[in-house]
């Protein structure tokens, strides 16, 4: 099984009838305001050499390596203690040499904090330009407090919706938060209040029991999400069978897994077929299992993941194409491997490529 869907497995396509609360009549209300994208070609203007988006400073490196990991952390502890100016001090001094979205969206916040409305939009949208993946939510909930303080109400709106269909649901903070005064002050939000409060999302075991089917650009894997919290997942790219087994579990609105044994089966015989994933074969035999739980291979899955995962829409893309795909299904019956005394005996039992539908 590859790390990377240990890493980044969400869920798509869940039904959304079955999560949604706000009624039609709500939902076509807001219809013309949602959603209403503003070009980030229409940003003010500004003279801060280090929000030169045609020309930037640095260079950009979407993982930063040694010194500049350690300045990161320098940065978000300045700002942890409320140290602003001497926070934009030293992410200037990073931004010279390198960028990403992090980076961005942390002078964001730091130009947010010291009251440099423009500016901070600006970080913030250069944020999103550069493979946002961590945390959205957060960088759109900023860009719609900046919008409200500068009594752009519309854009304002437009924005705490996305925030909220990437994950975002602290509703009491949208309810007292300061910088959303004006937005929660307009006709607009009075207008679309219940809607937009519908929307937020709070995820639980009982709505994410299912199968998990990952689908992308050269392989592919399944999951199960098990009543008693017990988890299966199969990567079909491969030559041999494997089975990780393990729990899942929902904590701080997040899909966590811990896997604990790895079962395999292993082709006998010629080959009957060759593909990229290796060969393929007409019969497996079943090897057994092995303990991998000191190898900690977990997961974690935002509540930013988690959202997209339920059908909310994405107006375009953060920092390039999507090269994957999830889709959830909700299984009628749970499967045998779901049975709490379960335990593999055969490739069969690991096979759950067909019981999860793949």
């Amino acid at each position: 099984m590859r790390t990377k869907f240990l890493i980044i497995l969400i869920f798509l396509s869940f039904c959304r009838e079955k999560n949604s609360t706000y009624n039609s009549n709500e939902k076509e209300e807001a219809q013309d305001i949602s959603y209403s994208f503003s070009d980030s070609n229409e940003l003010p203007q500004t003279t801060n050499q280090f929000l030169n988006r045609k020309n930037p400073k640095g260079k950009y490196s979407r993982e930063l390596i040694p010194p500049f990991d350690q300045s990161v952390r320098n940065i978000k502890e300045l700002i942890k203690n409320n140290k602003y100016n001497e926070a934009e001090v030293e992410i200037k001094k990073t931004l010279a040499s390198v960028y990403n979205s992090e980076l961005f969206f942390l002078y964001g916040e730091i130009l947010f904090q010291l009251n440099k409305l423009n500016d901070a939009l600006i970080a913030f949208q250069i944020s999103r330009e550069h493979d946002m993946q961590n945390q959205p939510e957060f960088t759109f909930y900023r860009i719609s407090c900046i919008y409200s303080l500068l009594g752009k109400i519309s854009e304002s709106f437009d924005y705490l919706e996305r925030a909220i269909d990437r994950g975002y649901n602290n509703k009491s903070q949208i309810e007292s938060d300061s910088n959303l005064s004006n937005l929660r002050m307009s006709f607009l939000w009075k207008k679309n209040e219940t809607y937009i409060y519908s929307k937020i999302l709070n995820f639980t075991n009982e709505s994410l029991v299912g199968a998990l089917n990952y689908y992308g650009p050269s392989w592919g894997s399944a999951t199960l999400l098990c009543k008693n919290e017990n988890s299966f997942s199969m990567d079909w790219c491969q030559e041999k069978k494997e089975l990780l087994i393990g729990t899942w579990k929902i904590e701080d609105n997040s899909l966590h897994f811990y896997w604990k044994s790895k079962c395999e089966a292993i082709g006998t015989g010629n080959p009957v077929e060759k593909s990229e994933c290796g060969d393929i074969y007409k019969e497996y035999q079943f090897k057994g299992c092995t303990d991998i739980s000191e190898n900690k291979l977990n997961g974690i899955i935002s509540k930013s993941e988690l959202a997209l995962a339920f059908g909310r829409e994405y107006k375009g893309m953060e920092g390039g194409e999507m090269e994957f795909r999830y889709v959830y299904k909700n299984l009628k019956v749970q499967p045998m491997q779901c049975n709490s005394d379960f335990y593999p005996k055969s490739t069969q039992d690991i096979e759950i490529l067909k019981v999860a539908e793949y």
